[in-house]
């Protein structure tokens, strides 16, 4: 399997014979490819995380979803046998028996939000993934996708307290004494 460059020009990426072969876009991460296709949204690369920039065009899901498959294929794996939706907290995808079906089905939920014009900006690690190609992707890609979180910006170090059952279950059982005994 081979790309070009990150310049603005067409690669081939091949799928194993010439008649599955397709084209896509591979541009600069800065270059938008909504603004050249005259889009809403884009397609990109589900192994971004790893450098890989190629976009596709909201009409080619398939061809997106056979190249994100083609990177388990460039590491000699298969994808995994679960996986999560990297927008919603919802989605769980678990196919043991058809790995590429259960990743298809992911792929093409992913495609739905997309189409409902989430941005790439909301998308979140699924690190399951990331663990499955762990020891085929540089270190410094791994550490990089470990740095993601969903706490809030701008507070370095916040961590919310988490309270403990006990102290909660007193909490409304002190509430409910009062209730009960109209104080």
């Amino acid at each position: 399997m081979s790309s070009s460059s990150s310049s603005s020009s067409n690669s081939t990426w091949s799928l194993g014979d010439a008649s599955s072969s397709y084209s896509a876009t591979s541009i600069p991460r800065y270059c938008s490819p909504q603004i050249l296709w005259n889009s809403p949204y884009a397609l990109p690369c589900e192994f971004g995380f790893i450098g890989c920039q190629v976009f596709f065009r909201p009409s080619d899901v398939e061809a997106w979803i056979s190249h994100s498959i083609s990177h388990f294929t460039a590491f000699d794996i298969r994808p995994p046998s679960k996986a999560i939706c990297t927008f919603c907290d919802e989605a769980v995808f678990e196919n043991k028996r058809d790995l590429e079906s259960g990743w298809r089905e992911r792929m093409n939920h992913i495609a739905g939000h997309f189409a409902r014009l989430q941005s790439e900006e909301e998308l979140r690690p699924d690190f399951g993934v990331i663990e499955h190609v762990r020891k085929f992707i540089s270190v410094e890609d791994y550490k990089r996708t470990q740095r993601y979180s969903e706490r809030p910006r701008g507070c370095p170090g916040l961590v919310f307290p988490q309270p403990s059952a006990l102290f909660l279950c007193l909490y409304f059982a002190y509430f409910d004494f009062l209730l009960l005994t109209g104080h």
